[in-house]
C-alpha cells in the first residue's frame, strides 16, 4: 500500500515534467507571403505617377509583427501603411533611357514563445514589378557653322549630347527648323546628329534668325522632346546708285544709271526728272531723256529688303530736233497720196521738204499729204522727208515703186462692109495717167497722127484691116485692129462679086479672086494690147487619216477575295490586365494599326505591322488596321482580372537600390498554438490531473 502511495505521487510528478519536455516550442514558428500590385508600362516619362498597392500576409505562431516597404528604381515612392499593407504612388525620376521597376519588401517575425525559446521569422520577402523605358531627352547641345550667313549658301547643323538615349528602344530623330523648312539631321556618331543644308534666303530681310534644333524620343506609343535654339546672322545690305549723265543732253539723248545689289534680292528703282518717270532694275538702265528743254534736278531711289538708298543730281536738257515719220504704201501709182508727218515739241519754227527722184515737195509741221506727180516716170524711188529747226534736223526715208498703168485705147468705124469708092469714118479714142501719149492710125496706106476722127475711101476690093498704135512715155505700147470688108462697085461687072462679098470664103462665078477677099469680110481686128489670164484651181486630194491610239493603262486591281489577305493576331489571345498584349498585322498592303481600348478610346497606333501594348482596363479590347480605300480589318480580344496573386514564400536575400520608406514594426496579437503555461511551464490542463493523482495518493495514506 505505501509503495502504490509512493509510486501515485511519483507519478503525479513526473508526467508534469515529461508532459511539459514534450510541448516545449522548438522556436517562435513564422510563415507568410508578399504581393505587389502596380501597372509599369513598358515606357514612362518623367514625373509620371504609378498607383502601387502591395501587402504581407502570414503569422507566427507565438504572435508576431509584419514590415513592409515600397522603393523605386529610378523613382520616388509615396505611400501609406495600414496594418500589413501600403497603398500610394510611386514618380518616374528624370533619368533619360533608365529603367524604372517597383519593388515591395517585407517581413513577418515573433519574438521567442517562452523565455530562452528561439524568436521567429519568415527572413525577407520581396517582389518586382515590371520594367519600364524612362523616355526622356538628356540636356544636348546644338551649334550651326557658319554663324553669319550670306542671302544664299549652305550652313552646318550639328547636334550632340543623346548618347544616353541613343540606343535599342524605339526611336531618336533630331529635326533642324530653318528657313522656315524643317531638316532632319543624320547620325554621325553615337548621340551625334549632323546635315550640311543649301538654303536661299534672297529677298528676307538681313538680321539676326533663329534655328530650332527638336529631339524627339519614341518608344512604346511614348514621346519626349526637347528642343535647342541657335542664334544666326543673315547679311544684307540696300542696293547702291550710281549714274554717269553729262551736265547737258540733247533732248532724246541717253544717262546711264546703275543699280548694285550685292546679295541678290529683288531690287525696285526709279529715277524721277521734271513730271516723268522711269523704272530701273538691277544693273545698268539706259534712260533716253524725253522732256522739254531746260534746267532739271533728277533724283534716283532705288530700294530691297535690307532698306533704301537714293541719289541727286543736275541736267539740262537742250531742244531737239522736230521727228519725221512716212506713211508709204509699198507700191504706188500716178496720182496716189502719201502722209509724211513731222513732230516738233519744243515749238520752234519748222521748215521741210520731201523728195521724189528729181521732184521736191515743201512740208510743215504736222501732217503733210504728198501726191505722187503724173510726169513721174514708173520705177523705184525712195522718199526723202527732211524737217529742221533752231535744235536741229531730222529726215526719214521709205521705198516704194511706182506702177505704170497701160494706155487705154479705142477704135470704131461707121460701117463693117463697104464697097470700093465708099468712104469709111474711123474714130479713135486714147488715154494714159502719163502726159506725152503717142497715138497713130493706120488704115491701108495712110497714117494719122493723135486722136479723133479719120475718113478713108478705099481704092481696091478685099479686108481693109485698121490699125491704132498708142506709146506712153515709158514706152508702153498698146494696139488695137478693127477690119472692114471692101466689095467691088457696080454689082455684076466682077462676077458675082458684090453677091459674094460678105461670105466667109466662097468664090463668086466671075471673078473668084475677088469673092474669096470679100469671103474674109466681117472679121475684127485684135485689141492693142496683150493680156493673159490664168485660171488656174489647185485641186489636191487633203488625206486625212486619223490613227486612233490605243491607250492602255497598267495596274493592279485587287479582288474581293484579296481582302482575306489581311489578317490580325492578337498574343496572348486572353490576356489578364497588367499583361504584355502583342498585335500582329499580316497584310500586303500598307496601312495604320490601331488599338481601342474598353472605353471605346484609341491608345496606341502604329504604321507597322506589330504593336505591342501593356493592357490596363478589363474588358473588350479591339485592334483595328487601316488600309486600301479607309475601310479597317479588326479583330476584339477579351482582357480579364488578373487572379489573386499566388502567395510567395522566403525568398533570397537581394540587394538592392532602394528610395522608399523606413520599414515599421507592428505587435500582432497572434495566440500561441501551446497551451498557457503556469509558472513551472507546465500546460493549463496537466493541473488537474496532477491534482487527481495527488489525491488519490491521500486517500491510499488515509485508508
Amino acid at each position: 500500500m505505501h509503495r502504490s502511495v509512493l509510486v501515485l505521487l511519483l507519478f503525479s510528478l513526473i508526467i508534469p515534467l515529461a508532459i511539459g519536455e514534450v510541448n516545449k516550442c522548438l522556436g517562435n514558428r513564422c510563415s507568410g507571403s508578399i504581393s505587389l500590385h502596380a501597372n509599369v508600362p513598358a515606357a514612362v516619362k518623367p514625373g509620371q505617377r504609378i498607383d502601387v498597392s502591395a501587402s504581407v500576409d502570414g503569422s507566427c505562431e507565438c504572435g508576431g509583427s509584419c514590415s513592409i516597404s515600397v522603393s523605386a528604381t529610378n523613382g520616388d515612392c509615396q505611400t501609406s501603411k495600414e496594418y500589413c499593407t501600403r497603398s500610394g504612388y510611386c514618380t518616374v525620376s528624370d533619368v533619360p533611357g533608365g529603367k524604372f521597376k517597383i519593388r515591395v519588401s517585407g517581413e513577418i517575425s515573433g519574438p521567442a514563445c517562452y523565455p530562452g525559446d528561439i524568436p521567429g521569422s519568415t527572413g525577407p520577402l520581396e517582389k518586382y514589378s515590371s520594367e519600364a523605358y524612362i523616355v526622356s531627352i538628356p540636356d544636348f547641345s546644338a551649334s550651326a557653322n557658319p554663324t553669319a550667313l550670306p542671302k544664299q549658301g549652305s550652313v552646318t547643323i550639328t547636334a550632340s549630347g543623346l548618347s544616353v538615349i541613343d540606343d535599342s528602344y524605339g526611336s531618336l530623330n533630331v529635326i533642324a527648323g530653318f528657313n522656315g523648312n524643317s531638316y532632319t539631321l543624320a547620325k554621325t556618331g553615337a548621340g551625334s546628329f549632323s546635315s550640311t543644308i543649301n538654303y536661299d534666303m534672297r529677298n528676307k530681310p538681313a538680321g539676326t534668325m533663329q534655328i530650332t534644333v527638336i529631339a524627339t524620343k519614341t518608344y512604346s506609343g511614348v514621346s519626349d522632346s526637347k528642343s535647342k535654339s541657335i542664334s544666326v546672322t543673315l547679311l544684307g545690305s540696300p542696293p547702291s546708285i550710281s549714274v554717269n549723265a553729262p551736265n547737258e543732253v540733247k533732248r532724246g539723248e541717253a544717262i546711264t544709271v546703275t543699280i548694285d545689289e550685292a546679295d541678290g534680292d529683288t531690287v525696285t528703282a526709279t529715277l524721277n526728272i521734271g513730271d516723268k518717270s522711269y523704272s530701273l532694275s538691277r544693273g545698268s538702265n539706259s534712260v533716253t531723256i524725253d522732256l522739254p528743254k531746260g534746267e532739271y534736278t533728277a533724283s534716283v531711289q532705288a530700294s530691297d529688303v535690307d532698306g533704301s538708298s537714293s541719289k541727286s543730281f543736275s541736267i539740262k536738257v537742250r531742244g531737239s530736233p522736230p521727228s519725221v515719220t512716212i506713211d508709204a504704201p509699198n507700191q504706188m501709182k500716178r496720182g496716189d497720196s502719201f502722209t509724211v508727218t513731222v513732230t516738233e515739241e519744243d515749238g520752234d519754227s519748222v521748215t521741210g521738204s520731201v523728195a521724189i527722184g528729181d521732184k521736191t515737195f515743201s512740208i510743215g509741221k504736222g501732217s503733210n499729204s504728198i501726191t505722187i506727180p503724173a510726169d513721174l516716170r514708173a520705177g523705184s524711188y525712195t522718199i526723202l522727208a527732211t524737217a529742221r529747226d533752231v535744235d536741229g534736223e531730222s529726215e526719214a526715208k521709205a521705198s516704194f515703186t511706182l506702177v505704170n498703168e497701160e494706155p487705154e485705147v479705142s477704135v470704131s468705124v461707121d460701117k463693117t462692109e463697104a464697097k470700093v469708092g465708099e468712104t469709111i469714118t474711123v474714130t479713135v479714142e486714147a488715154s494714159d495717167d502719163s502726159p506725152g501719149l503717142n497715138v497713130r492710125t493706120i488704115i491701108g496706106d495712110k497714117e494719122f497722127s493723135g486722136t479723133g476722127s479719120f475718113e478713108y475711101t478705099p481704092s481696091k476690093e478685099g479686108t481693109l484691116t485698121i490699125k491704132v498704135v498708142a506709146t506712153d512715155m515709158d514706152g508702153v505700147t498698146v494696139t488695137k485692129e478693127v477690119s472692114v470688108e471692101v466689095t467691088p462697085g457696080g454689082g455684076g461687072s466682077s462676077g458675082g462679086g458684090g453677091s459674094g462679098g460678105g461670105s466667109s470664103g466662097g468664090s463668086s462665078s466671075g471673078g473668084g479672086s475677088s469673092g474669096g477677099s470679100g469671103g474674109s469680110g466681117g472679121s475684127s481686128g485684135s485689141s492693142g494690147g496683150s493680156s493673159s489670164s490664168s485660171n488656174s484651181s489647185s485641186s489636191g486630194t487633203s488625206a486625212n487619216s486619223t490613227k486612233g491610239t490605243n491607250m492602255s493603262a497598267s495596274g493592279t486591281k485587287q479582288s474581293a477575295s484579296n481582302t482575306s489577305e489581311v489578317k490580325i493576331e492578337v498574343h496572348p489571345p486572353e490576356p489578364y490586365v497588367g499583361d504584355e498584349v502583342t498585335v500582329k498585322v499580316f497584310s500586303p498592303y500598307k496601312g495604320m494599326l490601331v488599338l481601342i481600348n474598353p472605353e471605346k478610346r484609341e491608345v496606341a497606333n502604329t504604321g507597322l505591322t506589330i504593336l505591342k501594348y501593356v493592357v490596363d482596363k478589363e474588358g473588350v479590347w479591339v485592334a483595328k488596321y487601316y488600309y486600301k480605300d479607309g475601310k479597317p480589318r479588326e479583330v476584339s480580344f477579351t482582357v480579364k482580372a488578373r487572379p489573386p496573386v499566388e502567395t510567395v514564400e522566403k525568398t533570397a536575400n537581394i540587394t538592392n537600390t532602394m528610395n522608399g520608406s523606413s520599414s515599421e514594426l507592428e505587435v500582432l496579437e497572434l495566440p500561441c498554438e501551446v497551451a498557457a503555461r503556469n509558472e513551472f511551464s507546465i500546460p493549463w490542463y496537466l493541473l488537474p490531473i496532477t491534482m487527481l493523482f495527488a489525491a488519490l495518493a491521500i486517500r491510499r495514506l488515509k485508508l
